[in-house]
């Protein structure tokens, strides 16, 4: 250090007492005033920035989802579809790896868990349906014919009556019925 620097520096510890110490003064209300301001504007500017960001990668995540559901066969029911969806979300958002990509906006998840998901849900609807195919089959298998009592004709086939005849009284007169009503 040169002479003259060195002078004035041991002049600048001497007054402020300490060479370490820096010189105090009060703080202007002013300065932290707009301190504060700016800080402030920096926190809303980047939570407006994270919002936007959020509703970007939210937007693109429904249409991932909504590309899949849109690739599911025509006659599969809209409940099942929504089924379909909400395991896959699940299951997606139990891997908390798969969590971290699509909360950055990385999707390469989707199509693995939506496969899953509705290989799932169609083998828990085959299950069921062969279960109940199977309980029908075994009542099927047990089940016996009964018969009622006198709810089938045992005697043989019914006869038909002739018009104007009587199954019970016979052949009987238009004079016979009219002196019964005497």
């Amino acid at each position: 250090m040169n002479k003259k620097a060195k002078r004035e520096y041991e002049a600048l510890q001497k007054k402020n007492g300490n060479g370490s110490r820096v010189a105090e003064s009060e703080p202007d209300p002013r300065v932290d005033k707009l301190e504060r301001e700016v800080a402030a504007m920096k926190a809303k500017e980047q939570a407006d920035v994270s919002a936007r960001q959020q509703a970007i990668i939210t937007e693109n995540y429904n249409k991932a989802f909504d590309g899949m559901v849109a690739k599911l066969p025509e006659n599969l029911g809209e409940d099942k579809r929504d089924y379909i969806r909400l395991k896959a979300e699940k299951m997606l958002w139990n891997d908390p790896q798969a969590r971290e990509r699509v909360n950055k906006g990385v999707f390469t998840d989707v199509p693995k868990y939506f496969a899953e998901a509705s290989k799932r849900v169609t083998a828990e609807t085959k299950t069921a349906a062969d279960k109940e195919h199977g309980n029908r089959q075994r009542v099927e298998a047990t089940g016996a014919r009964s018969i009622v009592p006198a709810a089938e004709n045992v005697a043989g086939a019914a006869k038909e009556n002739a018009p104007g005849v009587d199954p019970i009284w016979g052949d009987i007169t238009p004079e016979e019925i009219k002196n019964a009503y005497k």
